[in-house]
C-alpha cells in the first residue's frame, strides 16, 4: 500500500499548538505543509529568520533515514524495526514500511510516537496491515513501557533495528538522554542495529541557542548537542562506514548532495551495529561466606547457578543478583540449583520471585535441581516446572523461543 487514505487538508481535531511530527512536516514541505496548523508553519517561518534552512535540514535528514533504512535491511539483512518518534508518515513516501517490504517479505514494523495525531494519520495509512506494521503511542523518555510494547509485537531472540531519527535532540540533559537509549540497546538482541540522527551546534551555537529559545517558547523542548555528545549514544556500538558524519555525507547519492556544506545541514547521523557477546561469557562472584553465583550463556540461553550453602544473609543478595543478571537477557533463564548444599524455603522463594518478574516481560523461569529442590517446590506450593538436567531445560527454553516466534507470525 502505497497511497495514503486519509486527508492531510483536515488534520484531527486536537490542541493547535506546534507539535514536533506537524513541525517536522512542516519543515519539509514550507507552506504547502497541509498536515501542519498554522501555528506550525510560523515556527517553520520564524526559524527561517534565523538564518537557518530548515527544509533542506529536514529534507537531508530524511533522506538520510531513508538510504540507512535500506542498508539496514539489505545489508545488515535485518527485517524488524522498531521506529521511535517516527512522526507523519512521508508523503509521498517511501516510509519505512514500505522500504523494507520491498527487501523482506516476512518485514515486522512497530512505529511509536508519543503525540495522537502521529496515531491517527498512520491508523489510515496502515489500515489492513497490522499484523506486520502497527503504530502505538509512547515516549522516548519511557524506555520500560517502550520495551515491554515492543516484546509484544517483535521477536527479541533475533536482531532488530532501532530507528531514533532526529527525536533524540528533543530531550533535554536532565532527562538523561544517553542513559534512555543505553537501555534501549541494552534490551536488543547481539546484532541489531542503532540508526541515529541528532541535529548539531558545532556550527553556529549562537543561532542554535536562539532556536532552541524560539521553540521553548511555543512549548517545545529541543537541545542541539555537538558530535562529541552525540558520538556516546553509540557507546559500545561498531559504527558502520563512514561513522558518525553530517547526515548528507552519510553514503552519500550523487555530487549536487555531497557539495552542500555541512553547516547548511546541522546534523549528524550514523548506524550502529550491536556486537555478539565475547566467546567466554561464564562470570562468577561470592554471596556471603559459602554462596556462589555463576553465569554463562549455553546455546544462547541465560543459564544461571547457585552453588554451596545459602544462609539467611545471602537471601537478599542473592534475590537482587539473580533479578539483575537475568533483566539482562532477552530471552528465557535457567536457574541451575543442582549445586546447592543448603537451600531452605525462604532462600528459595527469594530466587523464584524471579518468575513474576520474567512472567511480566513475557519470559519463563526455566528450573533446574534435585530432589530437595522438588520437596521444596511442594511444600512452597511452586508450580515451576523443575528440570533434572541441562540439556532437557535449554530444550525447554529454545522450545519456547520458537513457539513465541510462530504466535508473532500469524
Amino acid at each position: 500500500m502505497t497511497a495514503l487514505q486519509y486527508d492531510r487538508a483536515q488534520p484531527p481535531t486536537g490542541s493547535t499548538a506546534p507539535s514536533t511530527a506537524r513541525l517536522y512536516h512542516a519543515y519539509q514541505h514550507g507552506e504547502d505543509s497541509k498536515a501542519a496548523y498554522a501555528s506550525d508553519r510560523d515556527v517553520a517561518r520564524r526559524i527561517r529568520g534565523l538564518g537557518l534552512d530548515p527544509q533542506l535540514m529536514a529534507t537531508q535528514n530524511r533522506a538520510f533515514l531513508i538510504r540507512a533504512v535500506a542498508h539496514t535491511a539489505r545489508d545488515l539483512n535485518i527485517n524488524q524495526f522498531l521506529d521511535i518518534g517516527c512522526g507523519l508518515p512521508g508523503d509521498p513516501g517511501p516510509n519505512v514500511h514500505t522500504i523494507v517490504e520491498t527487501i523482506h517479505s516476512d518485514s515486522r514494523i512497530l512505529y511509536m510516537d508519543h503525540d495522537p495525531l502521529v496515531r491517527a494519520h498512520a491508523d489510515a495509512l496502515l489500515h489492513g496491515k497490522t499484523s506486520t506494521t502497527t503504530v502505538v503511542e509512547a515516549d522516548l523518555r519511557d524506555p520500560d513501557l517502550i520495551l515491554t510494547q515492543a516484546r509484544h509485537f517483535l521477536d527479541f531472540t533475533r536482531p532488530i533495528a532501532l530507528l531514533l531519527s532526529a527525536i533524540v535532540h528533543f530531550i533535554r540533559d536532565e532527562e538523561q538522554p544517553h542513559a534512555l537509549v543505553a537501555r534501549l540497546v541494552d534490551a536488543l538482541p547481539a546484532g541489531s542495529a542503532m540508526v541515529l540522527s541528532h541535529v548539531t551546534d558545532d556550527f553556529a551555537p549562537l543561532v542554535m541557542r536562539r532556536a532552541e529559545a524560539l521553540l521553548a517558547g511555543e512549548r517545545v523542548q529541543a537541545r542541539t548537542r555537538g558530535r562529541e555528545d552525540i558520538a556516546r549514544l553509540f557507546a559500545g556500538l561498531s559504527l558502520v562506514e563512514p561513522g558518525l558524519v553530517p547526515v548528507h555525507q552519510w553514503q552519500q547519492p550523487d555530487a549536487e548532495t555531497a557539495a552542500i556544506a555541512p553547516s547548511e545541514v546541522h546534523g549528524y547521523g550514523g548506524i550502529g551495529i550491536k556486537p555478539a557477546p565475547a566467546q567466554n561469557t561464564t562470570r562468577s562472584e561470592q554471596l556471603g561466606r559459602n554462596a556462589r553465583l555463576t553465569t554463562r550463556s549455553e546455546q544462547g540461553v541465560l543459564v544461571i547457578s547457585v552453588s554451596g550453602m545459602v544462609e539467611e544473609r545471602e537471601h537478599a543478595p542473592l534475590r537482587e543478583r539473580v533479578n539483575a543478571i537475568a533483566a539482562e537477557s532477552a530471552g528465557d533463564v535457567v536457574l541451575d540449583l543442582t549445586a546447592v548444599e543448603f537451600l531452605d524455603s525462604a532462600a528459595l522463594g527469594a530466587v523464584l520471585g524471579l518468575c513474576l518478574r520474567l512472567g511480566n516481560d513475557e519470559r519463563e523461569l526455566h528450573l533446574l535441581g534435585g530432589e530437595p529442590v522438588r520437596k521444596l517446590l511442594r511444600i512452597m506450593g511452586f508450580t515451576v516446572p523443575l528440570h533434572t538436567d541441562l540439556p532437557q531445560a535449554l530444550a525447554a527454553a529454545q522450545g519456547q523461543r520458537k513457539r513465541k516466534r510462530g504466535r508473532g507470525r500469524r
